[in-house]
């Protein structure tokens, strides 16, 4: 095994651990907010600005359109996410965070915020630039294989 195989085996399980450790993050921060996993991880994409309308949330999260009407009117019910008719396009539908979320949610993720910020901290911007590059890629990467699963696997029936 070559020295730059060795590392891209040691960086692969590097980041299946740290994914783990986002599921599990994510898991307890959902569990204390009264939500589930998928519910959590669409308001997460919502608040970040990843997605606007309920269109874009199922793009993202390859959630059917059902449910992610599932999904949105959980959300809107516990007062996370609200929607609002586009002002220009009036069938258009956009998705918004709500005050609460700041409120409830963020103090919970703030720790792993704080944690990741101060890891990221210790390296110079150049090597900053490179991981950009790197994680960049690994999100597309991600974004593909995930697409292959959802359109050439059938799901595994009960």
């Amino acid at each position: 095994m070559s020295a730059s195989s060795d590392l891209i085996q040691r960086l692969n399980v590097a980041l299946r651990e740290i994914g783990a450790l986002s599921v599990l993050h994510s898991k307890s921060v959902a569990d204390r907010l009264g939500l589930n996993a998928s519910d959590l991880e669409s308001l997460d994409l919502i608040c970040m600005g990843r997605v606007h309308t309920p269109s874009d949330l199922m793009e993202q999260t390859g959630l059917t359109s059902g449910a992610i009407t599932g999904v949105i009117d959980r959300l809107e019910r516990k007062g996370y996410v609200v929607r609002e008719r586009d002002n220009i396009d009036r069938r258009k539908i956009l998705l918004n965070a709500t005050k609460r979320v700041r409120v409830e949610a963020e103090p919970l993720t703030e720790g792993m915020r704080k944690a990741v910020g101060a890891a990221l901290a210790t390296h110079d911007a150049d090597a900053l630039k490179t991981t950009l590059v790197v994680m960049t890629n690994l999100l597309d990467a991600a974004k593909a294989a995930i697409r292959d699963l959802q359109v050439d696997s059938p799901a595994p029936r009960p």
